[in-house]
C-alpha cells in the first residue's frame, strides 16, 4: 500500500500537535494549503485554532468557528482550480506570509498566517489578508 505525500504529512502534522513541538511553519502551512486544496473541511480544520481571528488589513472578517466552516463551503464551491503559492513562503516568527494565486478568481493576495501553541498543540490562530490585486495576465 502506498501512502500519499499529503496522507503523510497530515499524519505528521497530527503527530506533532501532540508532541507540541514548534515545527516548521512552513510545512505546516504548506500541509494545511494541501489539506485546503482537497476541500477536506475535517482536515482543513484540524489545523485551525477554535479562537482563529481572519482579517482582511486591520478589520477583522470573522472569528467565529461556525463562520469558517460555512466560508471554506462557500469558497470550495467556486474553485475549479488549487490555490497555489507564488514565489517563496517568507517564514516569520510566528508563522509565514506567503503570496496566494487563485486562478478561479483572478486574484493574488499576500496573506500572513501566524501560528501559536494551544493546549500543546500547534495551530493557526490570526490570517491576515494583507493585499490583494489582480491576477497579472501570462503568469
Amino acid at each position: 500500500m502506498t501512502v500519499t505525500t499529503a496522507y503523510s504529512s497530515y499524519i505528521y502534522h497530527l503527530a506533532n500537535m501532540f508532541i507540541g513541538q514548534r515545527p516548521s511553519f512552513t510545512a505546516l502551512f504548506k500541509d494545511y494549503l494541501a489539506a485546503f486544496n482537497e476541500h477536506n473541511l475535517e482536515k482543513t480544520l484540524s489545523f485551525l485554532s477554535p479562537s482563529l481571528v481572519f482579517y482582511k488589513g486591520d478589520t477583522v472578517v470573522h472569528s467565529s468557528h461556525e463562520k469558517f466552516v460555512s466560508s471554506y463551503q462557500d469558497h470550495w464551491s467556486q474553485l475549479s482550480h488549487p490555490i497555489t503559492i507564488h514565489g517563496e513562503v517568507e517564514e516569520t516568527e510566528d508563522g509565514v506570509i506567503v503570496v496566494l494565486d487563485d486562478v478561479d478568481r483572478g486574484g493574488r493576495a499576500i496573506v500572513q498566517y501566524h501560528f501559536a501553541q494551544e493546549g500543546g498543540v500547534w495551530l493557526h490562530v490570526r490570517h491576515v489578508v494583507k493585499d490583494v490585486v489582480p491576477l497579472p495576465m501570462g503568469d
